[in-house]
């Protein structure tokens, strides 16, 4: 079974003080891979037969995935930790909200659905307040 990371790569991200290692090479490559994957995964979710689709990604896998972006020390910062979970929020409620509305009705999902477009939008107004903050702040500071 192939995999993204060689032998090699992983011996290198592993490896405390990264002596011997010609790290922007490393990293070059790994983002390079990292970003084809995630492309591929793209493209898989959207061609493949949804029977084959539920065998990739069950929630054990993507949920382990989810974890080590999010985990306490985690080499992302808070900001980038912030957006990522504000994507998978805002992308999941309209799932969310359409499966409620099969699985309980319309009239009894209205509620639970009111909420969840809530914390949408209270999502994106944080990102939007962030992002005028930032550039409040760099206008301000002094060159």
């Amino acid at each position: 079974m192939g995999s993204i990371l060689t032998d090699q790569m992983l011996r290198f991200l592993k490896s405390k003080d990264k002596k011997g290692y010609n790290c922007s090479a490393y990293y070059g490559r790994l983002r390079e891979y990292a970003l084809s994957g995630i492309d591929d995964l793209s493209k898989l979710s959207m061609l493949t037969p949804e029977a084959e689709l539920s065998r990739i990604f069950t929630t054990e896998k993507i949920g382990r995935f989810v974890e080590s972006l999010f985990q306490r020390g985690s080499e992302l910062s808070d900001e980038q930790q912030f957006l990522l979970a504000k994507t998978l929020i805002t992308e999941s409620i309209e799932v969310c909200t359409r499966y409620l509305d099969a699985m309980i009705g319309p009239k009894m999902a209205r509620f639970i659905n009111s909420r969840l477009l809530e914390v949408r939008d209270i999502l994106q107004a944080i990102s939007f307040t962030e992002d005028y903050l930032k550039r409040r702040r760099a206008f301000l500071s002094p060159s």
